[in-house]
């Protein structure tokens, strides 16, 4: 006999599918997880991306300030001393790069020629007679004036830090007087050794300005943003150029990013944006110009919302994906259950023995049509003896629990 569908009650096919829906929960949360960090990954090669074209800025200015510095090195060890040629070299790289604001050199006192005296008020010096020139570019030339603010602590850093340091410095934003007008900028700097000694520093100026519009040109998602910070701090490039100069606020993020020793390493969070009030994802990463010590940041800003649409896609395809899956597989349990109708309760189970009981009586005392006469009382006797037919009965119509009156009927013509 062919075995029948094996049906589910309706509490297991409720407890499968609760079982299936938690796992298609599990699931679509490690899918959409995963995609999270796929989506901040593709973030952070976009930072990464940007902070390079950044570094490439400063390290295209870096290069010519230690060029600058290497160049008079050798001037000075082969006994050159005619500032007029120290000034046509300075002359010759501003008028190369016009995206440099200035360059300039300063020397200590009497470590070029020994004739700072003779020089004082002269073009391109101060009262001091020190070598300083600055040469800055103006309309399609450029133009010689002395360097300002060097001898002044805290303005004057961005030839003091490499004067005493001795290396490579990327200087905090500061604003100082060019061409008669105040300019915010940085400076790099290069140190210059005479027998060991630094005698002097070479630099070159770049506005901020022209760091804000690469920095401004930074747009992931199309709504992002990216800041530029320095080393100490402060805002070097903001989409918002009134938070130019101001110091940022990072909670501590960008010294854990430098106190990991480790140049290729980012930092992000999740956070509100104070430019456009939306859910955001931050991610910094290190900006360094030649060997300087110490590196800028810069954080580039992606919407949470568009960051997380690819995960959200993700998430919501497998949870449909999940729950047409939980469908089909409880299909078929609900198929049987329809071919076969509603499940019999107690009552249909004592229907069904007392038909047996019936049955079994009903063979007992018929005579088959095909035996002669008193055949059948023989073949009865051999195959089922009267007494077991009647504890059959008996023992059917127990189980099905039928009234007296009705079991003593069926026993009474069983004896007949």
């Amino acid at each position: 006999m062919k075995a029948m569908p094996r049906l589910f009650t309706f509490d297991q096919k409720r407890t499968l599918q609760q079982r299936l829906l938690i796992a298609i929960a599990f699931q679509a949360w490690d899918t959409a997880s995963f995609a999270k960090s796929e989506a901040a990954g593709r973030a952070k090669e976009t930072a990464y991306r940007y902070g390079l074209e950044v570094s490439a800025r400063l390290d295209e200015a870096m290069i010519a300030a230690r060029t600058i510095a290497q160049t008079f090195e050798g001037m000075k060890a082969a006994w050159v001393e005619d500032r007029s040629l120290f000034n046509s070299t300075l002359s010759q790289v501003q008028r190369q790069n016009p995206q440099f604001l200035a360059t300039w050199t300063a020397w200590e006192p009497g470590a070029l020629d020994s004739k700072d005296a003779t020089f004082a008020r002269q073009a391109g010096h101060d009262a001091t007679g020190r070598f300083i020139p600055l040469w800055r570019r103006e309309d399609k030339d450029v133009v010689l004036e002395p360097l300002r603010d060097y001898a002044t602590p805290g303005a004057g850093d961005f030839y003091q830090g490499p004067r005493r340091s001795g290396k490579e410095v990327i200087a905090e934003p500061f604003r100082t007087t060019i061409g008669g007008r105040e300019v915010a900028l940085t400076s790099v700097a290069a140190p210059i050794r005479y027998n060991g000694d630094v005698v002097g520093v070479a630099g070159v100026h770049l506005a901020l300005s022209s760091l804000q519009q690469i920095v401004e040109r930074i747009k992931p998602y199309d709504t992002g943003y990216a800041v530029l910070i320095s080393h100490g701090g402060t805002i070097v490039a903001h989409p918002d150029p009134t938070q130019v100069g101001r110091r940022f606020e990072d909670g501590g993020i960008i010294a854990g990013l430098r106190g990991s020793g480790n140049e290729s390493r980012a930092i992000t969070r999740e956070s509100v944006s104070p430019v456009t009030k939306a859910d955001v994802l931050e991610i910094f990463v290190p900006v360094q110009a030649g060997v300087t010590d110490e590196s800028w940041t810069l954080t580039v800003v992606a919407p949470m919302d568009k960051v997380l649409a690819g995960a959200a896609s993700v998430r919501a395809r497998s949870i449909g994906i999940g729950v047409v899956a939980a469908d089909a597989r409880a299909g078929p349990s609900r198929v049987a259950l329809d071919r076969r109708g509603p499940r019999r309760h107690d009552s249909d189970a004592d229907g069904r023995g007392a038909r047996r009981a019936r049955c079994i009586r009903s063979a007992s005392v018929r005579e088959p049509q095909h035996l002669r006469r008193g055949e059948h009382t023989g073949l009865i006797a051999r195959h089922a003896p009267l007494g077991d037919v009647r504890d059959r009965i008996a023992d059917d119509e127990e189980r099905v629990g039928r009234p007296e009156h009705q079991t003593r009927g069926a026993r009474s013509e069983a004896g007949d």
